[in-house]
């Protein structure tokens, strides 16, 4: 299971139940291309300058795809364009 949360509590349908094919140590299974897929769920539902806390599970990191940074900056982007096209409602592209 992956959830996200603060002291405020679960972020609202953010929990990702995972569910494993083999018994053992679950990382082997988890891998970073199912938890960015989840993340990127997640980050909509975000409040703005939320702050993200992650320990260093092996799936948290993916291998740096080519332009990474450059996407990530144009979601990043197209999210501000959006909160403030929308009256400070959140729309991810």
């Amino acid at each position: 299971m992956t959830h996200i949360g603060s002291k405020e509590g679960f972020v609202r349908d953010a929990a990702d139940i995972f569910i494993r094919k083999k018994s053992g140590d679950y990382h082997e299974e988890m891998d970073g291309n199912h938890f960015e897929k989840w993340f990127e769920t997640v980050m909509p539902k975000l409040k703005p300058q939320s702050i993200i806390v992650m320990d260093n599970a092996p799936y948290h990191s993916v291998k740096k795809r080519e332009n990474s940074n450059k996407l990530l900056e144009k979601k990043c982007n197209s999210r501000v364009v959006d909160r403030k096209e929308n009256d400070g409602e959140s729309r991810f592209n």
